[in-house]
């Protein structure tokens, strides 16, 4: 009797992130949402932050610079790396509600929660990102979730029921044989992206695909202080190479949260109300960007700790960048092996075929920082705290390579890091 042909069932993971730091729309007005998140008070944030087990985090922001040591260390030398840890976070996720087995267990450890249960895991994700979407006067950060699964396929309820409630995810039926459905999924992916990735997929998907799960991030964060754009003016950044590129520099003195070493400057620079800031870490000039990353991959507590105020001059380029890369080797590195093999992956959570096994994890980003805020704070100029005391004025000119992390300062999560090696 002649043998039948198996043909795998394979599903991906897309994850799209857009952050724009500071950056208003055409017509000076901030996105809106049909549905946007109700604002939350700073002492109500608390409490529901409060709720959080805090290994979740940990584990969160030690999975991002995992990756982040993976992804620099396959880049090209003086390539940016970028990366959103809380969107990968979160579609893997997704993704481990459907594991099982050895699948589910390497999927565990490499998301930090082997002793954690799975709906403890949920219920952590769901609150973190209610956090995250309540509006404050100056940050807007909108997430999406989307699974599309072939049609006729039956999914697990229990799965499809994970996705909806902890993570809001939208559920369609697709026809992955048919053209529409890269059509179906880049149209979504532009809409949650407000149309800056336009085509995340270029490609037909494979015939054979199963589902996909996707998670998208809009952020648009507004300087409690902004920079005056009279006082930009064009300056050299030194790049790794040793080469020279003019970028326009941005400038403010202010007191901001600063710490310094002989091998580093820190200073963060709040959004909005303060419940999210941009943290920017210069290695000294006698050091190196790649000497500051071994330190972050090390042990990255002296930058999760609070700064205390300081009188700073701060020079920061503005600039925008774009990183994007397939994940699977870096989680494979992890330790992430079997969930992408099609003879032993088990998704038997999410589905009753096999072999059922992870294709691709696309990740893509970009950040655009700039001296603009929203309409309400354009009018605030630089200012330079004054009075009969002399307070000591740290200067900090980011003028080469960088590392930066825009965190939320409750939760102490890390929602994008990036080590900026060649801004345009």
């Amino acid at each position: 009797m002649p043998k039948t042909k198996t043909l795998p069932l394979l599903f991906a993971l897309l994850l799209l992130v857009l952050p724009a730091c500071s950056k208003q729309e055409e017509d000076g007005s901030r996105d809106q949402r049909s549905n946007p998140t109700p604002p939350i008070s700073l002492t109500a944030r608390k409490q529901e932050a409060d709720k959080i087990d805090p290994a979740l985090i940990s584990a969160h922001n030690r999975l991002g610079l995992q990756l982040h040591r993976e992804l620099t260390g396959q880049a090209e030398a003086g390539d940016n790396a970028l990366l959103s840890p809380y969107s990968i976070w979160t579609a893997l996720s997704i993704a481990y509600n459907g594991s099982a087995g050895t699948t589910a267990r390497e999927m565990a450890s490499v998301l930090g929660l082997k002793d954690m249960p799975v709906t403890e895991m949920n219920e952590g994700n769901a609150i973190l990102s209610r956090l995250l979407e309540g509006e404050d006067s100056g940050v807007r950060l909108n997430i999406a979730n989307a699974i599309w699964h072939q049609q006729g396929v039956p999914f697990k309820d229990s799965f499809i029921q994970a996705g909806k409630e902890s993570y809001g995810a939208e559920v369609q039926e697709v026809d992955f044989a048919s053209d529409k459905s890269v059509k179906t999924i880049n149209r979504w992916i532009s809409k949650e992206t407000e149309g800056k990735i336009e085509k995340m997929l270029g490609q037909p998907l494979s015939p054979t695909t199963i589902a996909v799960l996707a998670n998208a991030i809009y952020f648009n964060g507004s300087w409690t202080d902004p920079f005056n754009p009279e006082y930009t003016k064009d300056e050299p950044f030194t790049l790794v190479d040793g080469g020279v590129r003019t970028l326009p520099m941005m400038h403010t003195a202010n007191m901001l949260p600063y710490k310094e070493t002989p091998d580093w400057q820190a200073v963060r620079l709040p959004y909005g109300d303060g419940r999210m800031d941009m943290l920017v870490i210069l290695p000294a000039a006698s050091s190196s960007l790649d000497q500051l990353e071994q330190q972050l991959w090390a042990d990255p507590a002296p930058w999760q700790q609070p700064f205390d105020e300081a009188s700073v001059q701060l020079g920061l380029p503005r600039f925008k960048a774009e990183y994007g890369s397939d994940l699977n080797g870096p989680l494979i590195r992890l330790g992430m092996k079997q969930a992408f093999q099609p003879d032993a992956a088990d998704f038997s959570h999410m589905a009753d075929i096999r072999p059922l096994f992870l294709s691709k994890v696309l990740h893509r980003m970009v950040l655009d920082v700039n001296e603009k805020g929203t309409e309400a704070a354009a009018a605030t100029v630089i200012s330079e705290e004054s009075g009969s005391m002399q307070v000591k004025v740290h200067e900090m000119t980011v003028n080469r390579p960088f590392f930066l992390a825009i965190e939320d300062t409750q939760t102490k999560a890390w929602l994008f890091i990036g080590s900026v090696n060649d801004p345009e």
